[in-house]
């Protein structure tokens, strides 16, 4: 992959494949991922109903013009490569109750309005989609490179289920369509859920929670995010089970906790705990989840902190947890799911360009 800086400072272009040829592909579509802080635009060429990203250009979400950056990057490819494209699927952080009106970002400025961009630029054909969707339409461009086995089981072609924590905590059932012989995502904002409390320990995390968050609840997300990560941590650091360093100090006054717990995570003693808490619950979480969705395809996580965090997922650590049930039957249905990492970092822009190309069809 070829990397460079565009002219202006507000565009970042990634150049994911160094010869484009039009004559290569059938045709072309638009694929993004829009988030609070940052937003990605990326078009694929298609062949042979195979999605090939060819560029992007990585964008801060702050004061963004989509529909100017939508053009900008359309106005790129025809320049220097003659391409055009008309369809789009943009992938939303935010709830999608009607997309034919403006949308809000849950965790920004930004407004996605679709009749705007369809008016104003070159696309005639748009999806919106939630951002954590297009992931599950993504599931069908993933090759043996772009995960990690955590879990050996069955490999089938039945209904798999997708978690990921990262901000929020997302969750998705992906039924396989016989007819169409692909993968189709189900929405959900099951990260809300309830989370089940198993020991005295997680007992005294949920209390902490509630009384320093001022909820009447905690759900999965308030343990499976970077939030997450913060709530064990703190609550770990005012437990008195760990000698107070001036590291631990400096993490709780970081503006990026998360990352700086990960950073340390081989060297203070808390930090490790911290991530080893957090992964035991998410072996629980993607343990119920598969018991829910009954997703014999397998279990698919995503996100940047499991990526960016694989050494957590010790395959011991994680079966031994996943596949723990009273139930002999029970057991045997779990030990038959397999469980794996997503680390292809651009499964969201593949997902949304391969929900585009769907509308070619």
């Amino acid at each position: 992959m070829l990397s460079s800086k565009k002219s202006s400072s507000s565009y970042d272009l990634v150049i994911h494949k160094a010869d484009i040829k039009k004559r290569d592909y059938s045709y072309f579509v638009l694929g993004g991922d829009i988030g609070g802080t940052n937003a990605r635009l990326a078009v694929a060429g298609i062949k042979n109903g195979k999605v090939n990203l060819l560029l992007s250009f990585n964008l801060s979400s702050d004061n963004l013009d989509l529909t100017d950056a939508i053009n900008s990057t359309l106005d790129h490819c025809r320049r220097y490569y003659g391409i055009k494209v008309n369809s789009a699927c943009l992938g939303i952080a935010a709830e999608i109750k009607d997309e034919n009106k403006p949308i809000k970002l849950i965790n920004g400025r930004l407004v996605v309005d679709k009749k705007d961009i369809i008016k104003n630029t070159p696309i005639s054909s748009l999806i919106l989609m939630n951002d954590f969707e297009i992931v599950g339409y993504g599931l069908n461009t993933l090759g043996d490179p772009d995960i990690k086995v955590i879990k050996k089981g069955d490999h089938v072609k039945d209904t798999k289920a997708l978690i990921g924590a990262g901000t929020g905590l997302g969750k998705s059932i992906v039924l396989f369509n016989k007819e169409r012989g692909i993968y189709v995502p189900i929405r959900s904002e099951g990260g809300h859920a309830d989370f089940p409390i198993e020991n005295k320990l997680e007992l005294e995390l949920i209390y902490f929670i509630k009384k320093y968050r001022k909820v009447r609840s905690v759900s999965y997300e308030d343990v499976l995010s970077g939030r997450g990560i913060e709530n064990i941590f703190l609550f770990l650091a005012s437990s008195r089970r760990y000698r107070n360093t001036s590291l631990i100090e400096q993490i709780k006054e970081s503006d990026n906790m998360p990352e700086m717990i990960s950073k340390h995570r081989n060297k203070e003693l808390i930090c490790r705990d911290t991530l080893d808490i957090f992964a035991s619950i998410y072996a629980r979480a993607a343990r119920n989840f598969a018991l829910e969705s009954l997703s014999k395809g397998g279990i698919y996580i995503a996100g940047g902190i499991a990526v960016k965090n694989k050494d957590i997922f010790h395959e011991q650590m994680f079966n031994k947890i996943f596949n723990r049930n009273d139930r002999k039957e029970i057991v045997r249905i779990l030990e038959r799911i397999p469980v794996y990492l997503i680390t292809d970092s651009h499964i969201a822009l593949k997902g949304a360009c391969f929900a585009a190309a769907l509308t070619k069809h």
